[in-house]
């Protein structure tokens, strides 16, 4: 799945946010759940379910993880929750995630390749002309085998 593009919503007074319906079809009919992680950024991470199981499973395993290693397994994991979709295609964000993300209710749900990001409003519109001056530099810093 290849999620691109970006819309407006309103995350409604149970916490219920609707998933575009751009992006709902880019989803597999079996897919009925989605992934949130909470992120340091003020920003929502949103996986679909088999996104996340497929990525998830690529961490490799110790029984002797790093100390670093295994706070970063353990605070990653417990912050993540599923989330199942409603028959109108909306997630409920979970408040805790809401609060530490410093989201209100007026969002821009954004794609981002194989997830979907959760952003205030007002501070993607307020920052889209540096973001977008900032392309070209963001570009040229990349390795060529990360482009691909």
């Amino acid at each position: 799945m290849l999620f691109t593009g970006s819309s407006e919503h309103t995350i409604d007074g149970k916490n219920r946010l609707s998933i575009a319906s751009k992006h709902r079809a880019l989803l597999p009919q079996s897919v009925v759940a989605w992934y949130c992680i909470p992120w340091p950024t003020g920003v929502l991470r949103l996986y679909p379910e088999p996104t996340f199981l497929e990525l998830a499973n690529k961490w490799d395993d110790s029984l002797t993880p790093s100390d670093e290693q295994a706070q970063l397994v353990s605070t990653m994991f417990s912050f993540a929750e599923r989330l199942e979709m409603d028959s109108a295609g909306r997630v409920r964000l979970p408040q805790k995630h809401l609060d530490l993300a410093g989201l209100g209710s007026e969002v821009a749900v954004l794609g981002s390749k194989s997830k979907l990001e959760i952003v205030d409003r007002q501070k993607w519109q307020d920052g889209e002309r540096q973001r977008f001056e900032d392309l070209k530099r963001l570009v040229a810093t990349q390795t060529p085998s990360s482009r691909s």
